[in-house]
């Protein structure tokens, strides 16, 4: 049986190891840091196609010309197994989403959500093929180079922009929308900058303990700098919650690392300091902004009670948004068990700014359950051989369980089924 595994293996990773497949998912990748708009078209207002919706096409081909060995495939690791269970749910939800929007005659809502499941689906796939396609430390090494160098230069791009010499890239509309914000080529949004560090970090960290060298060091300290002022720069307090439960759960597991990691740290940021002032003004001003500016005294973080005091004022709006949807799934007790249909918000509005309601909301308690399974699969992989993946890996777990109650991962879901 264990050799059939290995030839149904063998056989995909054939299939996935082809020079036009390969720049595909390379181009893959670079997509998820180049989120610019490649085409345009109006359905719904002002419309925008990305580079992954373009080639995610040629994922699909590849899916259902190989359908029988890839869902094979995919029910040997535990991870994909449990996300691709959790998406044939969303699929099979969406048709409820198109039963409400018939007869609320919003038929647009269940386009949005296709388009949604639709990238859902498309990072899914890419993910798995990439996994068989890294079937070799040649390959591996190869990707690890190109990952690590996007996501520099990704950060570099968003910290020139805070200087001023690249000016913000999305367009007049964005701009307005989003108050300029600076966040390169990824996505107008904070949260989009702040996850994608966050995640960025933790891979980073996982290569720097590392016991052998995929990539010169070099590298990795560049990056885990620039990625680190980036982060700073997001002004995500979702995000930062984050990185406070990450970087908890690094000092609970693994104490000697966490102190080499905080004087490496101390050491850059001294660096920062004496060669680029500009930099720690900037950051300055954003943690002001974005923080700081609610704190007068001891007496504002212990105001916490009906989110109230700087609770209330860091939320942002996000306690009432989640008292409402509180509101509207106790007025509608019949969407619990199973939702009212993959994001369809008809009824209640604007998001909750928390995976938790929301996906009661659209996919139910059943729904729930499937996602938090998929989270909690990786905590079960044992890497006893790379140990800081272990430990990166976990930790980013942990702060996404936490961070769920703040935001949802849907903008940043395709790296992060890439680590």
């Amino acid at each position: 049986m264990s050799d059939v595994k290995m030839t149904y293996r063998s056989f995909l990773e054939k299939k996935c190891s082809g020079t036009f497949f390969t720049v595909l998912l390379y181009l893959l990748l670079f997509s998820y840091f180049y989120n610019l708009p490649v085409v345009s078209y109006s359905v719904k207002g002002t419309n925008e196609l990305r580079l992954y919706d373009l080639l995610g096409i040629l994922l699909f081909i590849k899916f259902f010309a190989n359908f029988g060995l890839v869902i094979q495939q995919i029910k040997t690791i535990v991870f994909y197994k449990r996300f691709y269970e959790f998406m044939l749910y969303c699929t099979i939800s969406i048709l409820l989403t198109l039963f409400f929007a018939i007869i609320n005659n919003r038929i647009l809502v269940f386009a949005q959500a296709i388009l949604y499941l639709y990238h859902m689906w498309v990072f899914f796939l890419g993910s798995f093929f990439l996994f068989y396609n890294l079937n070799t430390r040649k390959k591996y090494v190869r990707f690890v180079k190109f990952l690590i160098l996007c996501i520099a230069i990704e950060m570099v791009l968003i910290i020139l922009q805070n200087l001023g010499v690249v000016p913000f890239l999305w367009g007049q509309e964005y701009y307005l929308s989003y108050d300029g914000f600076m966040s390169g080529t990824l996505g107008p949004n904070k949260i989009v900058l702040g996850m994608f560090a966050l995640i960025s970090l933790g891979l980073i960290i996982a290569f720097l303990f590392y016991k052998e060298k995929l990539v010169p060091k070099l590298w990795v300290y560049s990056a885990l700098g620039v990625i680190g002022i980036a982060l700073l720069l997001s002004g995500s307090r979702t995000t930062y919650v984050g990185v406070l439960v990450f970087m908890g759960y690094f000092l609970f597991k693994s104490t000697a690392r966490f102190f080499r990691f905080a004087i490496l740290g101390g050491v850059f940021f001294a660096v920062i300091v004496v060669s680029s002032p500009q930099i720690v003004e900037k950051i300055g001003d954003v943690l002001e902004e974005r923080v700081t500016y609610v704190i007068d005294g001891p007496e504002d973080v212990k105001d916490y009670e009906d989110f109230s005091g700087v609770y209330s004022e860091l939320s942002t709006g996000r306690d009432k948004l989640h008292l409402m949807y509180v509101f509207h799934l106790i007025d509608n007790p019949g969407v619990i068990p199973l939702g009212q249909g993959f994001v369809n918000r008809m009824g209640v509005g604007a998001s909750a700014h928390n995976i938790y309601l929301s996906l009661i909301n659209e996919v139910g308690i059943v729904g729930l359950f499937l996602y938090l399974r998929w989270l909690f699969s990786y905590l079960i992989i044992k890497k006893r051989r790379i140990p800081s993946f272990q430990l990166a890996l976990n930790g980013l777990v942990l702060g996404m369980l936490v961070t769920l109650f703040l935001e949802n991962i849907y903008t940043s879901i395709g790296l992060y089924l890439l680590f």
